[in-house]
């Protein structure tokens, strides 16, 4: 299935701020990535997306309708607006217009497969098996699990923590879903999970490998297809926060007897505090 239209506008977040919605058709047969905002205090305090908008419409959609490459095509479609792109951060595009476009195309891709999207993000992942993931919230940071206990830049104390504690230590700021710091960080043993934000490096295929949200609930069939075991998309008292949850109750009811949950290792009765943690994933939200 070929690209034959990408149309992206301006929309609104949960708190009331630009964001960016694309359209997708297609035939039938310091860290984190630039956020583009226009800067123009005249309109939306600055943090207008017209910019991103743009790219996406007069750019990025130039450059993939027509080309020999199809929604099924994950890897190569977001290969292809990085390589355009060519900056560390995404300043040139944003990242929010690539993510935008990455987002729109894995949607696409498992329609064009007729599989459920979760099912279409465990492939990319490789992973033949799925779980459910199981709601994660900060109500006391510490008691099984702490989230960004120091500086984002010294490892050493993240190291040394680590280390020392039987609880979950979450990276968050510290690896801001990108795989060259998430890689020190498993080299350095400097924490056993991490937060996996989207928006955070800015497409779904660099995911793979807090900020507002929309209605959008693509982030729930992406924790079920990765396998990462837990959500955090905030407690159930917004609209925006129960759409995924909803999601997930479809999911589960889609999947019948083969919904299972996979359990926690500092929630599991076999689990001994000796034992050091493996390396998990929460996933957050965009």
């Amino acid at each position: 299935m070929s690209i034959l239209k990408i149309h992206a506008r301006q929309i609104f977040d949960s708190h009331g701020n630009p964001t960016v919605e694309v359209d997708f058709g297609a035939s039938t047969g310091i860290y984190e990535a630039l956020e583009l905002r226009d800067n123009d205090k005249t309109c939306y305090l600055g943090k207008g997306v017209c910019r991103a908008v743009h790219h996406i419409n007069k750019i990025i959609a130039s450059a993939l309708v027509g080309k020999k490459v199809t929604v099924v095509e994950q890897e190569k479609i977001d290969k292809l607006m990085l390589d355009m792109d060519g900056t560390e951060n995404k300043s040139k595009f944003g990242a929010n217009a690539i993510l935008g476009v990455s987002l729109a195309v894995c949607k696409a891709g498992a329609a064009e497969k007729g599989v459920p999207l979760y099912r279409h993000n465990a492939d990319l992942a490789g992973n033949k098996e799925i779980n459910l993931p199981v709601p994660a919230f900060n109500v006391i940071n510490g008691v099984v699990s702490i989230e960004d206990p120091f500086d984002q830049d010294d490892w050493a104390a993240w190291s040394k923590f680590t280390g020392s504690v039987d609880i979950q230590v979450v990276g968050d700021d510290l690896t801001v879903t990108n795989p060259k710091r998430i890689a020190k960080a498993v080299d350095d043993k400097a924490c056993n999970c991490l937060l996996l934000k989207v928006n955070q490096i800015g497409s779904v295929t660099e995911s793979i490998h807090c900020s507002g949200e929309t209605e959008d609930t693509f982030i729930a069939d992406m924790v079920v297809g990765l396998w990462t075991g837990q959500i955090k998309t905030g407690a159930p008292c917004r609209s925006q926060r129960l759409a995924n949850y909803n999601q997930l109750l479809r999911i589960e009811e889609e999947l019948g007897s083969k919904a299972k949950y996979k359990t926690l290792f500092f929630l599991s009765k076999d689990w001994k505090p000796s034992e050091r943690a493996p390396f998990r994933q929460q996933t957050r939200g965009t």
